[in-house]
């Protein structure tokens, strides 16, 4: 492709498309926790105006690194793992270590991805695309056109980074990409840029699915379960050859299955979306059953004097206080018995895990997110008295979950239960170096194979 196409295959980028978290009305509930987190939102007609500015202050800073810029990862001949959160290096580092068995692979992470984010380079190639960005936005309607003057730097950087990863990729020629989100900024574009270098994509799930996420656009996806799949083709269209594979984040679980038939310890768990007022009744309700351990565990991306007041709570009821970010949810859920939690990846999790589930609603407005109620994984309570009622009811023989949770973890009872890592890091290596293909024929919801057969793990 000639330097001209090139660049006109880039003006051509879909920048929305490429940023679901900000442009999917569907996934409203993520940009929120956007708006409330970053600095320089007004709320005004004007704020795309301050992101454009904002855009081109970052870029004269990033001139400062003009000469660090040059210094690139050798990530030659390699597969290459890149992903952004606690819980998606969770899923793909079990991968990843297994994988350096058979060849070698690299590791991206937002910190050392500044020879791309933080260039100068990127920041300039992307200047040059601000009329077309222009255009993208008085083009733009409804709810992509509300988001985009909040995110009006990010979808001009697009374009930079698209040419540089493009570029990286080119020079470099890894054997694959592989990760582990598909509705944010940095992994979007690297996928599109990877496959229009030619390099193969894989994406692995990290957490639960839900019908709001945008549909599979990488070459092959690695997932969890039934469920997921199911919903992923319920999206829309897709030419992504799928495999169920199990949840490699939780692997090793099954050591810590729970086989208790009484509840002695209770877990709850609050999220982001959590309504304040909904959590402290919960609390208040809580602390008056005598006789139980109770552990809480407040998401760290809820705001800070929310989570000061759970933790002020738990220490003067003498609750432990289990954070989010240095205690693992897997060593969390070990300890107890029986799991409250209302919107949460976590239920699914702690299915497998033979704990005892109840869901609570602690967001009026949100009460089913991942269809765990829908799908009768779990009990629902819309008050304090009927969930006291059923945690009561479960201290002397409690109820189990472990194989309702079948359609979310293919994995349950196969010989790769717990192992997902080793499936996934067969499949990654023969797409990666040869030995598979994608296949040919290919329906519009996608293709699914039974890779573990021919592996031998399942």
């Amino acid at each position: 492709m000639s330097l001209i196409q090139r660049w006109i295959a880039t003006a051509n980028l879909d920048v929305c498309a490429l940023y679901p978290n900000a442009s999917r009305e569907s996934l409203k509930a993520n940009f929120q926790i956007f708006l409330r987190k970053d600095p320089i939102q007004t709320g005004s007609s004007a704020t795309h105006l301050k992101r454009i500015l904002y855009f081109f202050a970052k870029m004269v800073m990033s001139l400062r690194h003009w000469n660090k810029s040059s210094q690139l990862p050798e990530i030659n001949s390699t597969v290459v793992y890149f992903w952004q959160s606690g819980n998606q290096k969770t899923s793909l580092c079990p991968i990843e270590s297994e994988s350096r068995n058979t060849h070698a692979t690299s590791v991206l992470t937002n910190d050392n991805l500044g020879f791309i984010l933080g260039d100068p380079r990127t920041f300039l190639w992307s200047a040059l695309f601000f009329p077309v960005c222009l255009i993208r936005f008085w083009q733009s309607r409804g709810y992509q056109r509300k988001t985009f003057r909040h995110v009006f730097d990010s979808h001009l950087l697009t374009y930079g980074m698209y040419l540089r990863f493009r570029w990286w990729f080119e020079k470099t020629k890894p054997a694959a990409l592989v990760v582990s989100n598909d509705h944010s900024h940095v992994p979007c574009v690297m996928v599109e840029a990877a496959k229009a270098s030619g390099v193969p994509t894989l994406y692995v799930q990290h957490a639960c699915v839900t019908e709001r996420f945008p549909p599979l656009v990488a070459d092959y996806a690695l997932l969890d379960g039934l469920d997921a799949k199911e919903k992923y083709l319920a999206i829309g269209k897709t030419d992504c050859e799928i495999h169920l594979i199990g949840p490699t984040r939780l692997d090793g679980y099954t050591e810590h299955i729970n086989h208790e038939q009484t509840v002695e310890s209770v877990g709850v768990c609050f999220s982001l979306a959590d309504e304040e007022s909904r959590i402290f009744e919960l609390l208040d309700m809580i602390v008056k059953l005598e006789g139980i351990h109770f552990t809480v565990r407040p998401h760290y991306g809820m705001s800070k004097d929310i989570r000061d007041r759970i933790k002020s709570f738990a220490d003067e009821n003498e609750f432990e206080f289990s954070d989010h970010k240095s205690v693992p949810a897997l060593e969390f859920m070990k300890s107890i018995d029986l799991l409250v939690a209302g919107v949460s990846a976590i239920t699914m999790e702690a299915a497998l895990l033979n704990l005892t589930l109840a869901n609570f609603c602690l967001n009026t407005s949100e009460r089913d997110w991942y269809g765990f109620v829908k799908n009768e994984l779990v009990e629902s309570f819309d008050n304090t008295s009927d969930l006291r009622r059923f945690i009561l009811k479960n201290l002397e023989q409690r109820a189990t979950s472990r194989q309702l949770a079948k359609r979310y973890a293919s994995s349950v009872d196969e010989p790769h239960d717990g192992n997902s890592a080793a499936l996934a890091a067969k499949i990654v290596n023969s797409v990666a170096f040869g030995r598979m293909q994608p296949q040919s024929s290919l329906t519009d919801s996608g293709s699914d194979t039974d890779f573990g057969s021919e592996l031998n793990l399942v």
